[in-house]
């Protein structure tokens, strides 16, 4: 589920910069084949979380899938990015 909610949640970032969280989960949510792999439950997470990645939100994340991708979609800087980079090749 991480991996998916990675994939999309940025995915509507060059549509509404103020808003890609929503249409980002909105993507994902109607995404038919999406609805292949999880189950109506694994999806309601998936959703929420792509709308509580925010750093900016004012609200507890909903879960602990939102917690994980916040803190990492937080985490940009040069350095840990290639470091990650680094690690991922090797």
């Amino acid at each position: 589920m991480v991996y998916v909610i990675d994939v999309f949640h940025d995915l509507a970032h060059h549509i509404d910069k103020d808003n890609h969280e929503i249409l980002s989960a909105k993507l994902f949510y109607e995404n038919e084949t999406m609805e292949q792999f999880f189950t109506k439950e694994q999806r309601q997470i998936i959703k929420k979380t792509i709308e509580d990645h925010r750093a900016s939100l004012e609200y507890e994340r909903r879960s602990n899938y939102g917690k994980i991708i916040s803190f990492a979609d937080r985490n940009v800087d040069m350095i840990s990015s290639l470091r990650r980079t680094h690690t991922y090749t090797t």
